[in-house]
C-alpha cells in the first residue's frame, strides 16, 4: 500500500484517511465516537503509535482487529530499524472498549516480506482462520540513508487454528505476485519490470472473499500497474475453486473502474453483497477523491456502474448521536462486516480517520507535527434507494426493568437509546439463576423478538410476561442481541393469578410409551442430563420421572403447574449417576390432589437444568 494510511476487513466497512494536513479536528477522546481503536499513544519523543491498513473478525464472542503498526515520526526505512514491520493485534466484545494482545507476523530479512508488512485481511475456512497481506522489499536509490524505496510487493499468506489468533504460520513463499517465480505464473497484464522507478511496486491491497454462493470461486482482489499504462493502477482479480491454501488463477483487471485522467491511483478494494447487489469501495487518488462506489449483479468481473465518490452521499450529515459532522472527504480505504442477529442483520462501517495531534504529541516548532489515526466503527442505515447513512453501531445504551414482574400483569422495559433512527432492536432472554446461564424462547414468556427504535432517549416497550416453559419463580435477564455492546435488566419473574385447569394448546404433551420402564424390560440408555414422565411403575404412584445424570451428584427435582407454582418436591439430594425413578402420587407439597392439566417436571444440577412436560388427566 501507498505509506501512509489503509484498512482490510469482513463486512464492516472500514475506512482511512490520508494526510496529516487534511485532518479538521484535534484528538480528544471525549469528542471521538466511543466505538474506536486508538494505538498506544504517548507525548513526543516517547514511542508512540497509530494504526494503519487493518482487517476485522469476530471469532465468538471477541471482536479482532489486525493492522499495520505504524510508529510516528520514525521513518519507513532508517538504517537498521524498520517501520510497518508487524501487525498489531487487539480484541473487544463492543467495539467501543479494545485489550492490545501481542504482535503478529514479522518481516524476514533476505526474503519477499524483508522490510514492510502491509494490508491485512481475515477470512475463514473450515475453522481455519487465513489473513492475507502485502509483503515489502524496499531498495536504496542513493546514499542518503533515508532514500529508499518500496520497491517489490507481492501477496502472502499465513494462517492460524489459535482461538484467540495470537499464533499464526507463516506461508513461506508468496501466493500472488505479478511476476512469473516461485512456481507462480505471474500475472501477464501487470507490471513486471525491475527497471521502472517502482519496479514491480504497487501489487498490494489482498482483499479475499468466500465463494458467493454454491459452485462459486474464491476470489482475490488487489491492486496493481497494468502495462499498458505503468504509471496508473487498476483493479485486479484473481480466482480459486480451493481458496486459502490452494492456488490461484488470474481473472484480469477490472477495467470498467480504470480512469486514470479522472482517478490514476485505485487502490483499498473491498467488496460486499447488500440485498443482492455487490456493492465495491475503492480509494482514489491518494485520498484526494476519497472512497469510491461501485455496484454490480456479479462479483467477479461486473459489469461495474460507479456511484461516485461516497462524499456526495455523506457530507455535512451529522456523525450521530454526536454534535459533529461526518468527515468522509478526510477517509481512506474501505472495509465492511455484516452481523446476523437472532432476526436482524446490521453491516458496519469502519474507517480509519486522523486527527490534528494535541501539541504534547508533536515535536516543539520547528518540528514537523505527525497526526493521529484513529479505526471508528459505525452502523450502516440503509435506505429504500439502496443509499446508506451512518449512526453509531449501539444504539441501545441501556435496559431498566421492575425487579419483579408477574406472569400476566404488564411491565415496561426502558430502553436508553441512541439515535433509534428505525434501527431495530434484537432482545433475548436468559434464565441466570442456580447454575450457569440458560436461554428461554422469547415467545415462551411473550416478550417480542424485535423492538423498532424509533427514540433518541428513552423508549419504553409495554411486556405482559408468559410462562409457558419456565418453572416459577425463575431469576431472568433481558439483554440485547444484535448489536456489538451487550446490555441487559434483570428480574425474578413470579407467578401470576390463574388455574391450572385449561391445557395449552401449543404446548406438546409427553405421555409415556407402553413398555417403557415398570413393565420389566430395562431402562433407556442413559442421556446426559434428561428427565421424562414414565407413568406409573412399581415403585408407586400414578406418575413418576425418570431422571438421568451424566454422573452423581446432588440434584433437585421439582414438579410445577402451568402458571410456574411449585406443586411437589420429588427429590432434593445426592443422586447416582445414571438413571433414578422419582415416583409421584398426583399430590402436593400439602398432601393434596392436583388438578388435572399441564405439569412441568425440572431437574436442576450443577451440570444445568432440564424440563419435562406431561398431562394428568385424573
Amino acid at each position: 500500500m501507498d505509506p501512509r494510511v489503509y484498512a482490510h476487513a469482513s463486512f464492516v466497512v472500514c475506512l482511512l484517511l490520508a494526510g496529516p494536513a487534511q485532518a479538521q479536528r484535534v484528538y480528544d477522546p471525549a469528542t471521538t465516537p466511543r466505538a474506536k481503536f486508538v494505538a498506544e499513544l504517548a507525548p513526543y519523543p516517547e514511542p508512540s503509535y497509530r494504526a494503519k491498513d487493518f482487517s476485522i473478525i469476530k471469532r465468538g464472542d471477541w471482536y479482532h482487529l489486525f493492522y499495520t503498526r505504524v510508529r510516528r515520526f520514525q521513518p519507513g526505512h532508517w538504517n537498521s530499524s524498520l517501520n510497518e514491520a508487524t501487525f498489531g493485534h487487539a480484541i473487544s466484545r463492543d467495539l467501543e472498549t479494545w485489550q492490545p494482545l501481542d504482535t503478529v507476523l514479522t518481516v524476514h530479512p533476505g526474503e519477499w516480506d524483508a522490510h514492510h508488512l502491509w494490508a491485512p485481511t481475515l477470512v475463514q475456512k473450515v475453522g481455519v482462520t487465513w489473513m492475507f497481506y502485502t509483503g515489502v522489499r524496499d531498495s536504496q536509490m542513493s546514499a542518503s540513508p533515508g532514500d529508499w524505496i518500496a520497491r517489490t510487493q507481492v501477496i502472502g499468506a499465513a494462517y492460524s487454528t489459535d482461538p484467540l489468533l495470537e499464533h499464526w504460520t507463516r506461508v513461506a513463499q508468496p501466493v500472488w505476485q505479478p511476476c512469473a517465480s516461485n512456481g507462480l505464473p505471474g500475472v501477464s497484464w501487470a507490471v513486471c519490470n525491475p527497471s521502472l522507478y517502482r519496479g514491480t511496486a504497487d501489487f498490494r491491497d489482498p482483499f479475499v472473499m468466500a465463494p458467493a454462493g454454491p459452485g462459486q470461486p474464491w476470489l482475490l482482489y488487489y491492486t496493481a500497474r497494468p502495462r499498458s499504462d505503468p504509471w496508473n493502477h487498476v483493479l485486479g482479480v484473481a480466482s480459486s475453486s480451493v481458496g486459502p491454501g490452494g492456488s490461484w488463477a488470474d481473472v484480469g483487471a477490472l477495467w470498467d473502474l480504470y480512469t486514470p485522467t479522472a482517478n490514476s491511483k485505485l487502490e483499498s478494494p473491498h467488496i460486499f453483497n447488500h440485498d443482492g447487489r455487490w456493492i465495491l469501495f475503492t480509494t482514489g487518488d491518494d485520498g484526494s477523491t476519497g472512497i469510491l462506489w461501485n455496484s454490480s449483479l456479479a462479483p467477479a468481473t461486473g459489469p461495474w456502474e460507479s456511484e461516485g465518490p461516497i462524499a456526495n452521499l455523506l457530507q455535512g450529515k451529522k456523525d450521530e448521536p454526536y454534535q459533529y459532522n461526518l468527515e468522509p472527504q478526510y477517509w481512506f480505504a474501505s472495509e465492511a462486516f455484516s452481523e446476523q442477529g437472532p432476526t436482524t442483520r446490521a453491516d458496519y462501517f469502519c474507517v480509519v480517520h486522523a486527527y490534528d495531534a494535541p501539541p504534547e504529541y508533536n515535536p516543539p516548532s520547528p518540528g514537523t507535527p505527525e497526526d493521529i489515526s484513529i479505526v471508528e466503527f459505525r452502523q450502516m442505515i440503509w435506505a429504500p434507494n439502496g443509499h446508506f447513512n451512518l449512526a453509531a453501531p449501539n444504539p441501545v445504551r441501556s435496559i431498566a426493568a421492575p425487579a419483579k414482574a408477574r406472569v400476566g400483569e404488564p411491565v415496561d422495559l426502558v430502553l436508553g437509546v441512541e439515535y433509534g433512527a428505525g434501527r431495530s432492536a434484537d432482545l433475548e432472554v436468559v434464565r441466570v439463576d442456580g447454575w450457569g446461564e440458560e436461554p428461554v424462547p422469547n415467545e415462551s414468556v411473550g416478550l417480542p423478538s424485535t423492538i423498532v427504535l424509533t427514540a433518541n432517549g428513552p423508549q419504553t416497550v409495554r411486556w405482559t410476561p408468559r410462562a409457558l416453559s419456565l418453572a416459577l419463580p425463575a431469576q431472568i435477564e433481558v439483554r440485547t442481541a444484535g448489536q456489538p455492546l451487550v446490555v441487559a435488566a434483570q428480574m425474578t419473574l413470579e407467578a401470576g393469578e390463574g388455574s391450572a385447569d385449561d391445557v395449552p394448546r401449543e404446548l406438546p404433551i409427553a405421555r409415556p410409551e407402553p413398555g417403557d420402564v415398570g413393565n420389566g424390560l430395562p431402562y433407556p440408555e442413559a442421556e446426559p442430563l434428561s428427565v421424562r414422565e414414565i407413568g406409573s411403575t412399581p415403585l408407586g404412584g400414578a406418575h413418576a420421572v425418570l431422571v438421568t445424570l451424566p454422573e452423581a451428584g446432588p440434584a433437585h427435582v421439582a414438579l410445577y403447574d402451568v402458571l410456574g407454582r411449585r406443586v411437589r418436591v420429588l427429590r432434593d439430594e445426592t443422586l447416582p449417576k445414571g438413571a433414578t425413578i422419582a415416583a409421584w402420587d398426583g399430590r402436593d407439597d400439602a398432601g393434596n390432589s392436583v388438578r388435572r392439566g399441564v405439569y412441568f417436571a425440572r431437574v436442576t444440577t450443577p451440570h444445568g437444568r432440564a424440563h419435562a412436560r406431561f398431562l394428568v388427566l385424573e
